[in-house]
């Protein structure tokens, strides 16, 4: 049995930070973090590396890939 916590969104660098002192003031046993879309290794990355525990990260996506068009000019 555990607790569980909700930092939120995480989808910048300042909101990294909070996250941080967040998960490390409860001394999480793992994070699962939930990707709707897209997001870039910034707002995730460092929370892997600071809080030292495993990362778990759930891409429940409906669709079997995101509708992109990516044009290039």
């Amino acid at each position: 049995f555990g607790t569980v916590y909700n930092f939120g969104l995480v989808d910048d660098v300042s909101s990294v930070d909070e996250a941080i002192s967040y998960f490390s003031s409860k001394q999480v046993d793992i994070i699962l973090l939930h990707s709707a879309t897209y997001f870039t290794s910034d707002s995730v990355l460092p929370l892997h590396l600071s809080v030292k525990v495993p990362v778990v990260v759930l891409n429940l996506q409906p669709l079997k890939s995101l509708n992109v068009l990516i044009r290039y000019h």
